[in-house]
């Protein structure tokens, strides 16, 4: 690698090329061989910065350049006439920032990795070991969120965690290609309940877009304004995309899945409590109502439908089944415990 002081990197025009690029029909005019090379070197110079230096301006760059290209993927031909997400150099770039990225998140959990339990095993470990850990609602965030944040504060709050809920019905839905059998009936089960069951006003994604509405959040700023998550978020809602647009990630993604609809509950209660002592009305709230029960079914569907069946017949898969738990629950972790300290200082501001 070279090293990261080759070149003073303007990160900011760098994201707005692969916006501006990614949708121009004169892209290889625009990165001709020369500006490619320019741009690989300043991309390798921010893995360094980022991923191995501790640099947070350098990881949240990267983060908005993988966010930036997964976007291309909800792009609708009708209304974009050229879309240049499989073009080679945009799929060379994601490529090299996941791989680098993976490697940071195998290192990250590589003792536990290297400690798995047994088939036999496996259900009560993971279990307890999603129950209890600390990015539950035993975080500090939450009853934070329940007793004391602000109306502003849980404007910010869902404001930042709006890619994930916004995109959550799409990940879900490409997890279903080529799964069949009771796999696909859970995945089925799911995805019918985020559409609502069929009823276009109990759409989840309506829902949420309903929230926001009554919280004055508004606008389509989760695809525009991409610079104004912090990168916890980015991070959050990119190692979903990453699990799903990976073909080989699959198992990472139903990992992920996994841990977030086995959470123990009482995460959306609070915020659903703290919401109604702001004063939001019940109308906002269907979105929250929602999620306060229907994810406890879901966790235990996931584990007997999809995982259990999947590992006992392709104990195999385990270690990228549980990479993909362990990717989840350290990201929504690092959410808790940037949100408590930046929702603290937004009203100190």
């Amino acid at each position: 690698m070279k090293t990261a002081t080759l070149i003073k990197t303007d990160n900011n025009q760098l994201v707005s090329l692969f916006k501006k690029v990614l949708y121009s029909k004169a892209i290889d005019e625009i990165l001709n061989e020369a500006h490619q090379e320019k741009i690989l070197i300043e991309i390798e110079i921010l893995l360094i910065q980022g991923f191995l230096e501790g640099s947070r301006e350098a990881e949240e760059t990267l983060h908005q350049i993988l966010y930036t290209l997964y976007l291309g993927n909800f792009a609708r031909p009708w209304e974009h006439e050229a879309l240049n997400i499989q073009h080679p150099f945009i799929v060379k770039v994601r490529s090299i920032i996941e791989q680098n990225w993976e490697q940071q998140e195998l290192k990250k959990h590589n003792q536990i990795l290297s400690q798995l339990p047994s088939l036999e095993e496996f259900p009560k470990w993971s279990l307890e070991y999603i129950g209890t850990h600390p990015c539950n609602v035993t975080h500090p965030f939450f009853d934070f969120l329940r007793d004391e944040a602000t109306y502003d504060q849980f404007k910010e709050f869902f404001y930042q965690e709006t890619p994930v809920d916004i995109f959550f019905v799409d990940i879900l839905s490409l997890m279903m290609v080529g799964v069949y059998g009771s796999m696909k009936i859970e995945f089925a089960s799911n995805f019918w309940e985020e559409m609502g069951r069929g009823n276009e006003l109990g759409v989840h994604r309506n829902l949420r877009l309903q929230m926001n509405n009554f919280l004055g959040i508004t606008g389509n700023a989760y695809l525009h304004q991409i610079e104004t998550f912090c990168l916890e978020e980015l991070k959050l809602v990119n190692t979903f995309f990453d699990g799903v647009f990976n073909r080989q990630k699959l198992l990472q993604a139903i990992g992920m899945m996994f841990a977030t609809e086995t959470a123990s509950p009482g995460r959306v209660e609070r915020q659903l409590e703290g919401c109604q002592r702001v004063g939001v009305p019940d109308e906002g709230l269907i979105y929250l109502k929602e999620h306060t029960m229907a994810d406890i079914e879901h966790g235990q569907g996931w584990l007997n439908h999809i995982v259990l069946p999947l590992i006992r017949e392709f104990p195999q898969a385990m270690p990228s089944l549980v990479l993909g738990v362990l990717r989840r629950l350290s990201a929504a972790e690092a959410v808790c415990d940037h949100m408590l300290v930046h929702l603290k200082a937004l009203n100190q501001q």
